[in-house]
């Protein structure tokens, strides 16, 4: 029998991967400038992979190339954040009225099941956290079996990863989601279509209020003056055009 050698991943391939792992993860925070030596000497690479790949995370909105400063990781504001979870909010319950209509009852089954589990993770650590939460919606919306609005739900989720990671930090927050899956598992269950969508975007509100919330509260001073250095460098490179 032979067995298979998978392709290793390119150099270029294995820097983006890992550049975006640190970004999503926060070990590169917002703001932050990336030293591409120190990269490439973290990654035991050259610097030519590492700017192959700060040109794809720029292109997906990740990194931003400041003019005579180099490139950072993106900042976070309520104007990016407001526009991805309006996206969400109403892909989701596109997909969760197809779910409803035509989920089967071992489906629904194994959608309690994913609740049960939640509920015993509870306050677990916060990568389990954020898995059962993305295992969640994301089987409810393969459950349409749309590949249009899986491959945008895979999309947004990833860009909504790092607001994630700071709106779990609000107390009690892993409580009510888990309370507010139960409430659409059985909307679902009880095949009431226009209930279900109607709920899925009251749940993403709620998310999205309480972040923002929280944003104004932690950390958006601090986001506010880097996007106003941005906005202040970008004004004096259109100047010196």
């Amino acid at each position: 029998m032979t067995l298979l050698t998978l392709p290793k991943p390119s150099a270029a391939q294995f820097a983006y991967e890992s550049l975006k792992d640190w970004i999503l993860s926060g070990f590169l925070v917002p703001g932050e400038k990336i030293d591409q030596d120190e990269a490439a000497r973290k990654l035991n690479l050259s610097r030519m992979p590492i700017r192959s790949a700060l040109d794809r995370l720029a292109s997906e909105g990740l990194v931003v190339k400041v003019p005579h400063r180099g490139v950072i990781v993106s900042p976070l504001s309520d104007v990016s954040l407001n526009h991805l979870f309006d996206v969400r909010a109403q892909m989701e319950a596109i997909a969760v009225m197809i779910t409803t209509a035509s989920a089967t009852d071992s489906a629904i089954d194994k959608l309690y099941n994913m609740l049960n589990y939640q509920q015993d993770v509870g306050d677990n650590t916060l990568s389990t956290i954020l898995e059962q939460n993305r295992s969640f919606h994301r089987f409810i919306v393969q459950l349409s079996e749309n590949d249009v609005l899986l491959k945008l739900f895979d999309s947004i989720w990833e860009q909504c990863e790092r607001y994630r990671r700071i709106y779990f930090q609000v107390p009690n927050s892993n409580v009510r989601i888990l309370k507010e899956h139960r409430r659409i598992v059985d909307l679902i269950a009880h095949r009431k279509i226009q209930n279900a969508a109607d709920y899925m975007v009251e749940h993403t509100r709620a998310s999205q209020k309480e972040l923002l919330n929280f944003m104004g509260k932690q950390i958006a001073p601090l986001q506010y003056k880097l996007i106003s250095l941005l906005e202040h460098t970008s004004n004096q490179s259109q100047q010196n055009l």
